[in-house]
Parts: C-alpha cells; structure tokens; sequence
C-alpha cells in the first residue's frame, strides 16, 4: 500500500520534482540575488540618505539568516566519519530518535533490530 510505485506518471513527477529542487530552484535564487545586487540604490527617507554603517548592518542581519543553513551543512559534513561521497549519503538518511522514557522503549523497542552492517536500528514490521 506504501511503497515503490512502479507507475511511469510516478517516475516522471518525481523526476521534474528532483529537478526543480536540485537544479531550477537554486538557479532562480541565485539570480534573484543578483539582481537585488546589481540593482542596488542607497535607501532615502525624505530626501536624507541612510547611514552607511546602518544599511551593512541591514544586509549583516539578511545574511546572517541565510547563511545558517549552508553552514550547518558544512559543520555536519565535516563532524562525520568517512569519505566525502559516504558523509553527504549518511546525513541524506533520515534520523530516528528514541526517547529516554523507559515505558515508550519497552514497549516500541521490540519492533527495532539493528543492523549488522550499518550498525543502525531498523524497523522491522509485523
């Protein structure tokens, strides 16, 4: 009921929805940015111009937010263990976390085995 869809519609939308969010979509970001660069005025309020150190501190602010997601990608990258290709593939892989209450690990903890080669707990259904 939940699984591999082997219908060709299927193939297709996940293929333009991989391409998007891999390709276009950065592209598109990437050129907003430029053009909001290049098509930079110095903001006026009345005729007065704003102060230097207030529009790079504005801009400090708008990058500061951004730049918290590609930073963490790199600090994860880095904190993992093997070559660069199986880093990137183990932090694509969903986390699953137990909780420390005894209760729910008795009671859901039966349905988890680990792995002998990953050394990861997977779920095994009944």
């Amino acid at each position: 009921m939940i699984g591999y869809s082997d219908n060709c519609a299927y193939r297709y939308i996940v293929f333009y929805l991989k391409c998007g969010m891999i390709v276009f979509a950065p592209i598109f970001s990437l050129t907003l940015l430029i053009m909001i660069i290049m098509g930079y005025k110095n903001i006026t309020y009345a005729g007065n111009m704003y102060p230097v150190w207030s529009i790079v501190l504005g801009w400090i602010i708008g990058f500061s937010i951004i730049m918290i997601i590609p930073c963490m990608m790199v600090y994860q990258i880095y904190r993992e263990k093997g070559s660069l290709s199986d880093r990137i593939n183990h932090l694509r892989r969903p986390v699953y976390k137990m909780t420390q209450n005894p209760a729910f690990f008795n009671k859901y903890m039966r349905n988890w085995k680990k792995d002998e080669y990953s050394q990861e707990y997977i779920y095994i259904m009944h």
